[in-house]
């Protein structure tokens, strides 16, 4: 599974533990550990994650033990072209109310068809084409690096943090 050229009783119960909860190995063929005493390398060191994080993440190995008999494992995040430019928002405190209402007004001859899909397809036209057309966006700013794994949890954490400093 991880590039060993034999497997033992404990290299199958990890593929077990890997398969049965649905996770990830991001290690290839490379080995990262250098037995000394018989001067043969090996592949003991895992690299394991969700399904989800997989496609955003490179396993490299080290080539240099560094003083240690394991080569350091590299996870790093896979090149997607860079940084992002978030997507521009609506600016709503700047938009026309009045021009917006006049423009989103659903018309009974955009409902009446027999086809729900299409009814439905025509009221988000006309409220998508009042909105363009009055309310302004935002234009995209400075290009950031999106962290998939930020989310509430840390910025609320972050937050708590910062409120039990200024307490201290």
């Amino acid at each position: 599974m991880w590039g060993s050229d034999s497997t033992n009783s404990r290299g199958r119960q990890i593929e077990q533990f890997i398969s049965n909860n649905s996770l990830c190995l991001l290690n290839n063929d490379e080995t990262t550990y250098f037995h000394e005493p018989t001067r043969t390398f090996h592949s003991l060191d895992l690299a394991i994650c969700s399904p989800q994080l997989l496609p955003l993440l490179n396993l490299t190995v080290g080539n240099d033990l560094y003083n240690s008999d394991h080569f350091p494992l590299i996870v790093s995040h896979a090149d997607r072209g860079g940084a992002t430019r978030p997507p521009p928002r609506y600016l709503f405190q700047r938009a026309d109310w009045d021009a917006f209402t006049q423009l989103a007004e659903i018309t009974d001859t955009m409902v009446s068809t027999s086809d729900i899909t299409e009814a439905v397809q025509n009221v988000i036209d006309c409220i998508m084409y009042a909105a363009t057309n009055t309310i302004p966006k935002s234009s995209p700013g400075i290009r950031k690096f999106r962290r998939p794994w930020w989310n509430e949890t840390c910025r609320d954490s972050i937050r708590e943090q910062k409120r039990r400093w200024n307490i201290f």
